[in-house]
């Protein structure tokens, strides 16, 4: 099974014939830009299976507990054997009674920053144990946190939708949908690979 990482999101929310393009088929983009900033920075990850942190395993509970004072992890690579999905989380912070779960991006919060976070939160729990979770999200640039929220057992379910549609792409058991914006068409690093895309440029429909 192939594995992914949580920045796939962003192609997959993008358009979903963009994330088979780029995860299934290999096609790389054919310019930089901010949307697939994550997945040449993570492109490595599936290649790896990374040990648990031992010094974040043994610390965790001293500092959920407030026996030691606040912790603070950057950087942390995570995985899910169960779901096929590794990492890097931007920062962990544990405090007496608190585990927050930070992702920094830049510009506008959208859904797939959202889902990224609480992607990396149930990873999270995954590896580390049961413990209530806060996510949230962070302006990369100020610092300020833009979103919040608990790792609820709804938000679970969701993220484990979004999972499963995105492994039936790959696995071929569903085909995946264009996006209906013309414009992210335009925009798209991978376009030029992208049948849909040639089709609405025959019909007019798009102009480079």
């Amino acid at each position: 099974m192939t594995w992914i990482t949580p920045s796939s999101i962003n192609s997959f929310y993008y358009c979903e014939v963009q994330f088979y393009l780029i995860k299934k088929l290999g096609i790389k983009p054919k310019k930089s830009c901010s949307l697939f900033r994550g997945e040449v920075v993570h492109e490595d990850l599936e290649k790896k299976v990374f040990p648990v942190g031992v010094s974040l395993k043994d610390t965790l509970p001293l500092a959920f507990s407030g026996k030691i004072s606040k912790v603070v992890e950057r950087e942390l690579p995570v995985y899910s054997q169960e779901l096929k999905v590794i990492g890097r989380i931007d920062e962990v912070q544990i405090e007496q009674g608190v585990i927050r779960i930070i992702e920094d991006k830049p510009g506008r919060l959208s859904d797939s920053h959202k889902l990224q976070a609480l992607l990396y939160g149930l990873i999270f729990k995954e590896m580390f144990g049961d413990y209530p979770i806060e996510v949230a999200v962070r302006d990369r640039d100020s610092g300020r946190i833009k979103w919040k929220t608990k790792l609820t057992k709804t938000k679970i379910a969701r993220i484990l939708r979004v999972i499963g549609k995105m492994r039936k792409i790959l696995t071929g058991e569903e085909r995946p949908r264009p996006t209906s914006n013309l414009k992210k068409c335009v925009k798209c690093g991978v376009n030029y690979a992208c049948e849909f895309f040639r089709k609405r440029e025959e019909m007019g429909l798009i102009r480079v």
